[in-house]
């Protein structure tokens, strides 16, 4: 008879940083009722993995989930998957952090579940070939993946039923093939097509088909709840496996890893599943990648032979796409350095103590959805960057408890062949890119574990070509209500959250960071720079400074001295300038100072608006306990931080934060307009295009006339406190 082995295998995972409501709807709409369902079929198995983050916070709030788990296991219905606690791309991270997460999790699955996982998740199914060796060194034996990497080897469908052994360095495991048509079936076709497909591969020789996907595609992704639950899919379905289990018949990994013998021994390229790799390449070649793909579809009768040969990009791409996720990854490689020297170097147990707590935020800032972007908001998410750095600067806090003096280290920690220059204090952290302006691409306070400097360049993506054409939530109601399938995938989704975003998509042609240097046309405005539309005169936004000095003095302060010698490229000639930039901290408060010493080194006269671009992120531009305030600390007229507005002769003025008990305060040696307005991207999310608030572009503007041979200073002190802290500026 003609039978078939399915796998269930759910995921379920919620970013660390992500809101409280976020995942109680997740919890309510997915994780609850799929076990609400699976209970009252007890003769359906299938295996589960819970991310270790999304397990905190499950536990601590509906602790009899766990129970729940508990039972389901003890009487052989589930297998609990174990991975990465913290959900991180394992192979991106050093070793002794991957083997660490992966035995942190399965020792808490081993509590909370009663058996010790074998096998493990593996996150956005990113493969790289030294995986083997990390899992077999974490106690793991297999894991799934999907079937396009097994294409990718030179497999064909029939040969993806089943499972595989491959081995790094001699490290031995087994790799199973989830089958992408059933993913797209499960649950957005009918119970019926699903059982089509089951029947279509049954065979003589009881094959393994595996399901391996999202839990939240089962309630929480849009317009799945009411298909799912409500309308009774996954009852129908689980109904459908047992009317059927004559031929179909439910098993785990464990067992088939038990009861089956391996297909043979493969080795696996770099892959992700397909939307992955597509993502992760530059918008240029996304739009000619989709394009390629489509006409081959299209036109070639041996399609299904070819595709698996077409693959978009590689998951480390995003950290060459994205220098936000470049930064944030490289720093979370430099912490590793530092706390594994700690925890080698500690002598006393509270030495210990601050190491361990320093690797558990470290471990925490590895989580991977805030380092890339795709249909998910992921890095366009700014409370998610904000929980990465919140989890860095509390692991640096926690390092630095014993320590009461300031350090300045120079080294290319980002990898772009260009040192940059760390200014370490006990309050306060800075990170200056010299090749990038001079600007700093961190400003950390270490009291409230926030980067003040973390935003996002506002740049191309593929996607934005469907923006004008995206519908509402309301519109697309009607496109749906009659279509043939279930309910709509998420990756077919077009729509938007309001209409008109297309106006929002402008994009910067440098990076944006804190303290940039703009030489603006005399007559450049607001309005001309908010828009985009405005003339850079000099060459110092995006441009090298020459590193004179970096030291602290004997007076303790640290100090940095960089130097460039650029122009204004205007009418008449080039007037050559000398910009030379001294940051110095203040070894005892969270305080710093960029002062800007300006000459004309040509023969013409120099005339420009000089700006100094700084960067302030509160996150919820429209709270009421986030505003912007002026010199005395009173609030300024319309003080959102998403406002647009310019404040003429200001010398004090600043934003506060109170959901964060941060005051930014900024002070400047002579008056100056100022001009705020907020960085705004247009992304995409699961529930389609949406504006998505990055910051708060603060910049002090002074009319700069310098005669040949002439110079002129400005300087900005910045100073971050407790909101309640006595005011000064």
């Amino acid at each position: 008879m003609k039978s078939i082995r399915l796998i269930i295998a759910l995921h379920n995972h919620q970013p660390v940083g992500n809101f409280d409501h976020v995942i109680e709807y997740a919890y309510e709409k997915s994780y609850k009722p799929f076990l609400d369902v699976f209970e009252k079929h007890p003769k359906i198995i299938a295996a589960m993995h819970n991310s270790g983050c999304l397990a905190q916070w499950i536990r601590a709030r509906h602790p009899e989930y766990f129970d729940r788990l508990r039972a389901l296991v003890a009487r052989g219905q589930l297998e609990v998957m174990g991975g990465g606690f913290n959900e991180p791309i394992l192979s991106v991270i050093p070793e002794r952090d991957a083997v660490g997460q992966i035995k942190m999790l399965s020792q808490f699955v081993q509590e909370t579940s009663g058996e010790k996982p074998t096998g493990m998740w593996c996150p956005e199914r990113v493969w790289e070939p030294q995986l083997p060796s990390i899992m077999a060194k974490g106690g793991i034996n297999y894991t799934v993946l999907d079937d396009s990497h097994f294409f990718a080897s030179g497999l064909t469908e029939a040969q993806t039923f089943g499972y595989y052994m491959t081995e790094d360095a001699g490290n031995v495991v087994a790799v199973f093939p989830t089958q992408e048509k059933l993913r797209y079936l499960v649950p957005f076709g009918t119970v019926e097509k699903v059982m089509e497909w089951l029947q279509q591969h049954a065979s003589e020789d009881n094959p393994v088909a595996v399901l391996g996907d999202d839990g939240e595609k089962f309630g929480t992704w849009p317009m799945t709840y009411e298909h799912v639950f409500e309308k009774g899919w996954l009852e129908d379905f689980f109904n459908a496996l047992e009317e059927n289990a004559d031929w179909v018949q439910t098993t785990t990994f464990a067992r088939v890893l038990q009861e089956v013998k391996p297909r043979g021994r493969i080795y696996l390229p770099t892959s992700s599943y397909i939307e992955m790799m597509t993502w992760a390449l530059p918008p240029d070649s996304v739009e000619r990648f989709e394009e390629f793909y489509e006409e081959l579809k299209e036109e070639r009768k041996d399609w299904k032979q070819i595709q698996p040969f077409i693959r978009g990009g590689f998951w480390r791409n995003f950290l060459a796409k994205y220098d936000e996720s470049n930064q944030m990854h490289k720093r979370s490689l430099r912490l590793s350095q530092q706390v594994a020297r700690a925890l080698e170097q500690a002598v006393s147990p509270e030495e210990r103590k601050s190491a361990e707590q320093a690797q558990a935020y470290l471990w925490e800032s590895q989580c991977n959805c805030g380092y890339w972007h795709g249909v998910f908001g992921g890095l366009y998410l700014p409370h998610l960057r904000n929980a990465v750095y919140e989890r860095i600067i509390a692991a640096d806090a926690a390092l630095r408890q014993s320590s009461q003096t300031a350090v300045i280290e120079k080294e290319d920690f980002d990898a772009d062949g260009f040192d940059e220059i760390f200014i370490e204090t006990p309050k306060l952290t800075l990170c200056i890119k010299p090749n990038a302006g001079g600007s700093l691409a961190e400003v950390d306070d270490v009291r409230s574990h926030v980067n003040i400097a973390d935003t996002l360049t506002r740049r191309r993506e593929a996607y934005h070509a469907k923006v004008a054409q995206a519908v509402t939530w309301e519109e697309s109601q009607k496109e749906t209500a009659n279509t043939d399938s279930a309910t709509a995938s998420i990756h077919d989704i077009v729509r938007t959250k309001e209409k008109g975003l297309e106006k929002l998509l402008i994009y910067d042609w440098y990076r944006r960071t804190f303290g940039l240097a703009h030489f603006l046309a005399p007559w450049t405005s607001l309005h001309d720079f908010a828009s985009g539309h405005y003339h850079e005169d000099g060459d110092f936004v995006n441009q090298s400074f020459e590193i004179e000095s970096a030291h602290v003095g004997a007076d303790g302060m640290p100090q940095v001295v960089l130097m460039r010698n650029g122009g204004l490229y205007q009418e008449g000639g080039v007037r050559t300038i000398t910009l030379r930039r001294r940051i110095h901290a203040d070894p005892e408060h969270a305080r710093f100072t960029i002062r800007d010493e300006i000459m004309n080194t040509s023969h013409l006269q120099a005339e420009a608006r000089y700006a100094l671009e700084m960067i302030a992120n509160v996150l919820a531009p429209d709270a009421s306990d986030r505003y912007f305030f002026l010199d005395g600390g009173t609030k300024a007229d319309q003080p959102q931080p998403r406002a647009t507005m310019e404040q003429r002769d200001a010398t004090v003025f600043g934003l506060v934060d109170e959901w964060r008990d941060l005051r930014i305060s900024f002070a400047l040696s002579q008056p100056a307009t100022v001009w705020r307005l907020p960085i705004e991207t247009v992304s995409l999310s699961e529930a389609g295009f949406e504006r998505v608030y990055q910051g708060t572009c603060v910049m002090p503007v002074w009319n700069l006339s310098l005669s040949p041979a002439q110079s002129a200073a400005f300087e900005v002190t910045v100073n971050l406190t407790p909101v309640n802290a006595p005011y000064a500026p």
